[in-house]
């Protein structure tokens, strides 16, 4: 693991944030930090005590030791942990490449780990041989109670294409 450096959190002196991803307060005390819905480690501070600023951690951490944003660019973690954020595992890059990167790390929701999924990977694999067998789509979606779109995009490979 690399050397902690801290730097001032411009615009907020005297809080500190360090290339781990901890903060110090005005008196020099680790902050703690909190979790927002969707497991991002994010601080609340305020500047100069009057204006309220929430950022996840890594934005905290990017902007400090990377520098600002470009425009049209996110901040992303090069190992998918989004708790891990440390500088070295933090970079900007595009909404595409920070797509691609949850494929690569599987922490994209997609298939089954959708809340709302009704299908999973073994009853895709059964739609796709019961339409191979001659079976129409509509008796198919009654099947799996299912909408007909539904079984349509499953077909056609809209729909769960990372299930062979």
């Amino acid at each position: 693991m690399s050397v902690e450096e801290w730097k001032v959190i411009e615009g907020f002196a005297p809080r500190m944030v360090s290339s781990h991803g901890r903060f110090k307060g005005a008196r020099g005390a680790i902050l703690k930090l909190s979790t927002n819905i969707d497991g991002y480690l994010h601080l609340c501070l305020y500047s100069n005590g009057k204006r309220r600023v929430t950022k996840t951690v890594h934005r905290w951490v990017a902007e400090a030791f990377l520098g600002p944003r470009p425009k049209g660019l996110v901040t992303c973690h090069n190992n998918g942990v989004i708790t891990d954020n440390r500088i070295e595992n933090l970079r900007y890059d595009t909404i595409l490449s920070n797509a691609h990167d949850s494929i690569k790390h599987g922490t994209k929701s997609r298939g089954e780990k959708m809340p709302t999924a009704k299908l999973n990977d073994v009853k895709v694999a059964q739609v796709r041989r019961l339409h191979h067998a001659g079976i129409p789509a509509l008796r198919i979606s009654k099947i799996f109670c299912v909408s007909n779109s539904i079984i349509d995009g499953v077909i056609k490979g809209k729909r769960w294409r990372h299930v062979l």
